[in-house]
């Protein structure tokens, strides 16, 4: 890539950094060589996939052999939600390339987004088998952990794995190692694991290390130096994390870039955008993602939202039906949540009250006190939408849970209260004026305090953020 840019074949040196972009496991410094010869951070322009798929055709019509063509092409058909043309192009590239690390990575993924977790391990074992390459090795640990099918004689693997004298080839092993052990209970025995994938990580290693640090090892964060900025996954979290969701609208936005088919991003930016106030940046990531994930019901939960917390009721209506046959599922707990504030905003607070009040109950019985907490928060924010008003109690009890809890969710969800009860003109008594005032003092000093915290943990050891040279 870099001789070509050098010897003048731009067109040449363009198309291999194409490639590069689309290889996760490739490090920062080949991954910001490869922007820098496109021009630009990311090399999928949105909404141009149609016309990406015109080239790739004529690629594939070209070069029939070329496995990687193939592969982007069936990238583009999952962005648009083409499953059966996006299979059959994942497929022409697997028999071209059964033991290529790209194709099966990618072919992996393509599989395990669509949940054929069985076929995605059988092209992964099959690719392994033909080219063992730690960088397949992981991708199929990972699989074989989900459905419990995993390989035998495991111990010599992973002792392979931590002596080995690159650790950058083996991190994903390492990883799902770790995250083996982690979810058997066994958090000492994972940590070696992850502190040695955390020397030299892949992309997706330094992606899957936020959840691991903020969900389950964050004693482990201050000796951590893994560069959280060279992958917008990470950094959108991290982002998250800080409370600074302004921030987490638009590094989700450049993730999904990167990742247009995955459902993270796309969830993660529209909850951020809709905590920020922006409903239509929220309905906009939200509809991009069910593109490729057109039953994705977080996603189609969020739009609803999204809609009708910008007032635009009959478009929030219209989103949410899809949802409704779920409402007497028990499992559920956002979706009902949502429900409550679909029937607050057609002027039925009563039924609405209710639908939070079922949210909320679902939430505790399932031990998940942080959903419950932020049911409770969003059904405060409805409230005031609605009825102008709140009650005075309810108010000082979300205060008293939202100081228990350490979750940006939570957080995003009061800075809403607060701004809201710092423009509205309550209609209440003293009781209320003093409860509101009170709320916003503890949630502006709740809030200092936790981002002191993840600025301590996750970022003291972590390397800084390199801000681009003005021009």
């Amino acid at each position: 890539m870099g001789s070509a840019q050098v010897l003048g074949h731009t067109a040449i040196a363009r198309e291999m950094a194409e490639q590069v972009l689309a290889q996760s496991f490739l490090g920062p410094v080949v991954q910001e060589q490869a922007r820098a010869i496109l021009g630009q951070s990311v090399s999928l322009v949105a909404g141009n996939e149609r016309e990406q798929i015109k080239q790739t055709k004529s690629r594939v019509r070209t070069c029939p052999q070329d496995s990687l063509a193939w592969m982007d092409q069936a990238r583009l058909y999952t962005v648009l939600g083409n499953y059966e043309k996006a299979r059959g192009s994942v497929l022409a590239a697997l028999h071209l390339a059964p033991g290529d690390r790209f194709v099966v990575r990618a072919a992996v993924r393509f599989f395990v987004h669509f949940g054929q977790w069985d076929e995605a391990l059988r092209h992964a074992q099959r690719g392994y088998a033909l080219n063992p390459d730690p960088l397949i090795f992981g991708p199929l640990l990972s699989v074989a952990s989900r459905l419990g099918k995993l390989p035998s004689r495991l111990k010599p693997l992973m002792q392979n794995a931590v002596n080995a004298p690159e650790p950058f080839l083996h991190s994903e092993t390492l990883e799902a190692f770790g995250t083996l052990e982690l979810m058997s209970g066994a958090e000492q025995r994972a940590k070696p694991f992850f502190r040695r994938a955390w020397r030299d990580p892949t992309q997706s290693v330094v992606g899957h290390s936020q959840w691991i640090l903020r969900e389950h090892l964050p004693a482990l964060a201050h000796e951590q130096k893994i560069n959280f900025w060279s992958s917008k996954e990470a950094v959108s979290w991290l982002r998250y994390s800080m409370l600074d969701f302004s921030r987490t609208v638009i590094d989700a936005n450049a993730w999904a870039l990167e990742e247009p088919y995955s459902r993270a991003p796309h969830i993660l930016g529209s909850m951020a955008a809709c905590i920020e106030g922006d409903f239509g940046e929220a309905v906009a990531m939200a509809k991009r993602g069910l593109l490729a994930n057109p039953r994705d019901e977080i996603l189609q939960n969020n739009l609803a939202f999204a809609y009708l917390r910008d007032g635009k009721v009959a478009e929030g209506v219209e989103a949410f039906v899809p949802l409704k046959a779920k409402l007497d599922d028990k499992s559920q707990v956002a979706t009902v949540a949502t429900y409550g504030l679909l029937l607050m905003c057609q002027g039925d607070r009563e039924g609405g009250a209710r639908y939070y009040g079922e949210a909320i109950n679902r939430a505790l019985e399932q031990n998940n006190r942080r959903l419950a907490v932020r049911a409770t928060l969003n059904y405060l924010i409805s409230t005031l939408d609605t009825a102008k008003t709140l009650d005075p109690s309810l108010l000082k009890s979300a205060q008293v849970a939202l100081g228990e809890m350490q979750d940006p969710g939570c957080f995003g969800a009061a800075s809403v209260i607060v701004r809201k009860l710092t423009k509205s003109d309550l209609r209440g008594s003293d009781a209320l004026s003093t409860a509101a005032r009170e709320f916003c003092s503890s949630v502006q000093r709740d809030r200092e305090k936790f981002e002191g915290s993840v600025m301590a943990n996750l970022l003291a050891a972590a390397p800084k953020p390199v801000e681009p040279t003005p021009k």
